[in-house]
């Protein structure tokens, strides 16, 4: 099997843009990409396009459009992807067994999302059968499990401001973000524990902690070493992708309730499975990309690899390293650089915008000088979803 490597990325801004389409919005993140890699959209042999969109319970051919869109209509073939927040995830992941394969060269790998087309702007879980329950229970660490896994571990204020200042801190100075340049609206600790509601069990609605929900698209472009070699002198490979699946929320919240039921199952295998896969160990990585779209979320990730990382690091301890500030650039390991949650989140779009922040972090062309993260061994990590997650690493070749 070859290897993959990332030829050019490409992103649009991230806000709301009742006057562009999908298409518009996957045309132009697609040609940011192609920019990127000094390449024509000729050069592109196969689409895959992933998207979410809760009001066609998932029968949506999307790709159909964006081809068109995007200038390949009749050219190559198209795959469309849904999969919820591993909706990119698995949209990258078959990009990479295509170049892996050899049955392509050059393949574009591709999500949109336009939120509030949707029937609901914020929460799809109704709309596809997971039951009404889902949010509030299930094997991922949610609403209710995680106040009882904070209370239980000490997580409290200063750990989920943690992630917070962690989060706006690189947002706001992400140009691509919704809040960028906007450094004063971010909270300070003492006003933060001012706010009007319990941040554990409110943090997906409020305005403190949830994640902010925008339109916009993204791009990778995948090719084999050779192509890759002509068009970039900075080789990133994607030396491990690894999805894996557990069943559905609804019939776990009956008997999967406590977050160490999370930690021993899929979480966890996936983690080993593409260190495994990579042949790296956690401390190897320079950066790490949790799933950001809320802290319950991001911690369920964060708690789950220091205890890979570290086996003496207790329970509980994975949310401390963002209070302790060492999730900051200049921190034993940065964390959540791609600050998704805060810059727009997009649930199928969010885990491309994790690798292309890695990918600009690895290239060491981050537009903010005070963003970019000091690599030693030229190694990122991104991961999303507690249920069906996928991990993504990559390597840049001396």
């Amino acid at each position: 099997m070859r290897k993959a490597y990332i030829v050019g990325v490409g992103q649009t801004p991230r806000k709301h843009f009742p006057q562009k389409g999908l298409g518009t919005l996957a045309a132009e993140a697609t040609y940011k990409a192609l920019d990127d890699a000094k390449m024509d959209i000729k050069d592109i042999q196969h689409v895959y396009f992933g998207t979410y969109h809760p009001a066609a319970h998932m029968q949506f051919t999307a790709g159909q459009m964006i081809v068109d869109a995007i200038g390949l209509s009749t050219k190559v073939g198209v795959t469309d992807i849904e999969h919820a927040c591993a909706t990119s995830g698995h949209t990258l992941h078959e990009g990479r067994l295509a170049i892996a394969s050899g049955v392509y060269d050059a393949v574009l790998v591709l999500s949109a999302s336009k939120t509030f087309d949707s029937l609901q702007s914020r929460n799809t879980n109704e709309s596809i059968s997971y039951g009404s329950f889902s949010v509030e229970r299930g094997i991922m660490l949610g609403h209710a499990d995680f106040e009882g896994y904070a209370k239980e571990y000490g997580v409290g204020d200063e750990e989920i401001y943690g992630w917070y200042k962690t989060e706006y801190w690189h947002a706001t100075r992400n140009p691509i973000s919704v809040c960028y340049g906007e450094h004063e609206r971010v909270l300070s600790f003492e006003d933060y524990c001012k706010l009007p509601y319990n941040v554990w069990y409110a943090a997906p609605q409020k305005f403190g902690a949830g994640s902010t929900v925008v339109d916009g698209g993204s791009a990778i472009i995948l090719a084999s070493k050779e192509v890759a070699k002509r068009h970039t002198d900075k080789l990133i490979s994607i030396e491990a992708l690894v999805c894996r699946d557990e069943s559905s929320y609804y019939p776990h919240s009956l008997q999967h309730t406590r977050f160490e039921m999370m930690t021993a199952g899929v979480l966890r295998n996936a983690f080993q499975a593409a260190f495994d896969q990579a042949k790296i160990k956690p401390k190897d990585l320079d950066l790490y990309q949790p799933h950001d779209n809320t802290p319950y979320i991001n911690f369920s990730h964060v708690d789950v690899f220091f205890q890979l990382y570290d086996p003496k690091m207790p329970p509980g301890y994975g949310p401390k390293w963002y209070a302790l500030g060492y999730a900051m650039p200049g921190g034993p390991l940065p964390l959540s650089s791609a600050a998704t949650a805060k810059c727009g989140y997009m649930m199928p779009v969010h885990f491309l915008d994790d690798n292309i922040e890695n990918v600009k972090q690895l290239r060491e062309e981050v537009q903010e000088p005070e963003r970019q993260i000091k690599m030693k061994n030229y190694l990122t990590m991104a991961t999303v979803s507690p249920e069906r997650p996928v991990v993504c690493i990559l390597r840049r070749e001396k």
